[in-house]
């Protein structure tokens, strides 16, 4: 909706400066500058209300030469595959914006092997009411389906994922914006 899309067009403006007129790199420290701009512009805007708006993203920042990622996420966890298997590093459970306990984002740090495949994603995707029951997907159906599609070459996920989706949705109205990024290491 309309505040959403507020939101996101005011996160984005202010991702571009943190990152590209201030140079941060480290993303704990990016998602703290961000909470800190949305809630100041928010509260600029509020007219004397709290503004309960906030927003989950996940940031990483990764070192190709040495195979390491650096992350932080508000309320956005992610996955990396290795061997079969999910390893979900977890996001802390807070959003960009006003929060009961607000406290400075968490950095993790991942050594990343050959082959790992990585994957960060908005809800959307396990949100998404369909199937055969209705239900939403819900976070292990999305960890299942990406377990399945392991085989196939991360090139071709983007296809696999998008037909899952719509398969999934059936008739029903998309629920909300759906982002999936995958890599492989090399």
């Amino acid at each position: 909706g309309i505040p959403g899309a507020f939101l996101s067009m005011l996160g984005i403006s202010s991702l571009n400066e943190i990152v590209n007129q201030q140079g941060y790199t480290r993303p704990d420290t990016i998602l703290n500058l961000l909470r800190d701009s949305i809630i100041n512009t928010l509260s600029k805007n509020s007219e004397n209300h709290i503004v309960q708006d906030g927003m989950n993203i996940s940031i990483c920042v990764l070192d190709l030469k040495n195979s390491k990622l650096e992350y932080a996420g508000a309320y956005n966890p992610f996955y990396i595959i290795r061997n079969q298997s999910i390893i979900k590093i977890e996001a802390d459970r807070m959003p960009i914006g006003l929060h009961v306990v607000d406290k400075p984002f968490t950095l993790h740090h991942i050594q990343l092997e050959p082959k790992d495949r990585v994957y960060l994603f908005t809800d959307g995707y396990s949100d998404q009411i369909g199937g055969e029951e209705n239900k939403k997907l819900k976070r292990n159906g999305f960890k299942d389906l990406l377990i399945s599609i392991q085989k196939k070459p991360i090139l071709k996920h983007h296809i696999l994922l998008e037909t899952y989706f719509y398969k999934w949705k059936r008739n029903f109205e998309q629920t909300d914006d759906v982002t999936v990024i995958g890599f492989e290491v090399e």
